[in-house]
């Protein structure tokens, strides 16, 4: 992570955190783009509670954010935020699914391949294609393809349904 994140996580984020243990407080710096940083940084010491404030922001700010939290979260990949993220994906809301899917890029680990695998199933067009991209940076550590064609996941979705059996 580079000095400017070591220097937020400084003074923002590490001041939130129990010296004794006990979980982290709540980042509420008064600028946006600070508590955004504090709360990532928090997120990345496994604060679910700092991620549930990082899946809001990026619900609408992910083309803005994706490439800070790709290189923050991963310090976070672990059983247990998969698994937390994994019951924040909510089956009714398209919205929850993508950011959710979009996160596990950097939070699960390769055994949850078959989770993320269940959504190259689902009708939406945007769940399959975060699904393919969530599998190609959880297996193969590979980029996700930003823009993908519907034909081109469902292509995708095929030869990842027949590779993970």
């Amino acid at each position: 992570v580079d000095a400017r994140w070591r220097d937020v996580y400084a003074r923002h984020a590490a001041p939130l955190v129990d010296p004794k243990g006990d979980a982290p407080r709540e980042a509420t710096p008064p600028d946006p783009e600070i508590r955004f940083c504090a709360n990532l940084a928090l997120a990345a010491l496994r604060d679910t509670d700092a991620l549930a404030r990082v899946i809001e922001i990026c619900h609408t700010q992910w083309q803005e954010r994706a490439e800070v939290v790709g290189k923050v979260l991963p310090a976070a990949r672990s059983q247990e935020m998969a698994s937390w993220l994994m019951r924040q994906m909510r089956a009714d809301d398209e919205r929850s699914r993508v950011t959710g899917l979009r996160l596990m890029r950097s939070l699960a680990p390769k055994d949850y391949a078959g989770a993320i695998a269940i959504h190259l199933d689902a009708g939406e067009a945007s769940v399959k294609r975060e699904a393919i991209n969530a599998l190609r940076a959880v297996v193969d550590g590979a980029p996700p393809i930003e823009t993908m064609a519907s034909f081109t996941a469902i292509e995708e979705s095929k030869k990842w349904k027949e590779r993970l059996k």
